[in-house]
């Protein structure tokens, strides 16, 4: 993953986090804001995980696009 796809994923991260925090002023410790909190957890660990240790870089073959019509 590029810099700067690196840095807009850690940008949304941190506007979720805002939103989330967000939720559990206006809702409390509801099992839905847990369970977000959860995710988000879960999100900024894989973020961190991507960021230090990349997997390997998946070339593709472009695909033929064929027009019906």
């Amino acid at each position: 993953m590029s810099t700067s796809e690196m840095l807009e994923l850690n940008r949304t991260i941190d506007r979720l986090r805002r939103a989330v925090g967000s939720l559990r002023s206006m809702y409390g410790d509801a099992a839905s804001v847990r369970r977000l909190s959860n995710d988000l957890e879960r999100l900024e660990i894989d973020a961190r995980d991507l960021d230090s240790s990349p997997p390997n870089v998946v070339h593709r073959e472009p695909v033929e696009r064929i027009k019906v019509g």
